[in-house]
C-alpha cells in the first residue's frame, strides 16, 4: 500500500499538550500555522499529533522562535545529539565548526590572514592543511586568539543569515565554544553534552 506524505513548515500555534501513558508511551499535540504563498492570505492551521522520542523533544523544546545551543568537549557527542534533533522536521541545526572550516577554505580575507599570521604552509596547492594549522594555534595561544578574532564574527554573520532563513523552525546551534564566544546569551536553552574521556570518540 502506498502512503502519501506531505512536509509542513510553519509556526507552532501553542506549546504542546503532552500526555504520558502507563505503558511508557508519550504523545504531544499542538497546532501548526502554515503560510500560504501570498502574505495577504490567512495561514492554514493543522492539528499535529506526534509520538515517542520526537514527542518528548517537542514537549521539552517546542516554543515559538526558540533557539537552542549545544556544546561539549571534543568527541563528547555534540554532533550525535544534533543529528537526533535534525531528524525532526521541526528543527534545523547550524554547525559552527563546519561553518568555520568553510570560511577558512572560501573566504579570501581569512585565507590571507592565516597565511600571514600562521604560515604559508597553512595551504598547499590551494588546499587547507588543517593539521598544520591546529598544531600551530594550539601551541600558540596568541595566534589562536588572533584567528578567533577574525573568524568568529564571520561565523556569527552566517548564523544570523541562517536564522533569518529559518524563522519557522526551532534552531539548534552546535558550537564547541558556545560560552566562550558569548553565543549562549542569545539562546533560550543550552545543552551541555558530556562523556568520560575514555569513552569519547
Amino acid at each position: 500500500m502506498e502512503i502519501n506524505t506531505i512536509n509542513l513548515v510553519g509556526r507552532a500555534g501553542r506549546e504542546p499538550d503532552v500526555r504520558y501513558f502507563e505503558s511508557g508511551s508519550i504523545v504531544a499535540n499542538f497546532t501548526l500555522a502554515v503560510n500560504r504563498r501570498s502574505r495577504d492570505e490567512e495561514p492554514d492551521w493543522f492539528n499535529l499529533e506526534i509520538w515517542g522520542k520526537q514527542a518528548q523533544i517537542a514537549a521539552d523544546y517546542v516554543k515559538k522562535g526558540s533557539l537552542i545551543g549545544i556544546t561539549g568537549g571534543i568527541g563528547s557527542g555534540k554532533t550525535f545529539i544534533s543529528r537526533m534533533f535534525n531528524s525532526s522536521e521541526a528543527f534545523v541545526v547550524f554547525n559552527s565548526d563546519l561553518c568555520a572550516k568553510q570560511i577558512l577554505v572560501e573566504n579570501s580575507e581569512v585565507i590571507d590572514f592565516v597565511k600571514n599570521k600562521i604560515g604559508e604552509k597553512s595551504y598547499k596547492d590551494g588546499i587547507i592543511q588543517t593539521k598544520y594549522i591546529s598544531d600551530v594555534i594550539f601551541n600558540d595561544k596568541r595566534k589562536l586568539n588572533e584567528l578567533n578574532k577574525i573568524l568568529h564574527p564571520k561565523v556569527l554573520h552566517e548564523f544570523e543569515k541562517f536564522k533569518s532563513s529559518n524563522l519557522n523552525k526551532i534552531i539548534i546551534i552546535e558550537s564547541a565554544i558556545l560560552f566562550e564566544t558569548g553565543i549562549y546569551l542569545q539562546t533560550n536553552y543550552n545543552i551541555l553534552v558530556t562523556a568520560p574521556i575514555k569513552e569519547r570518540i
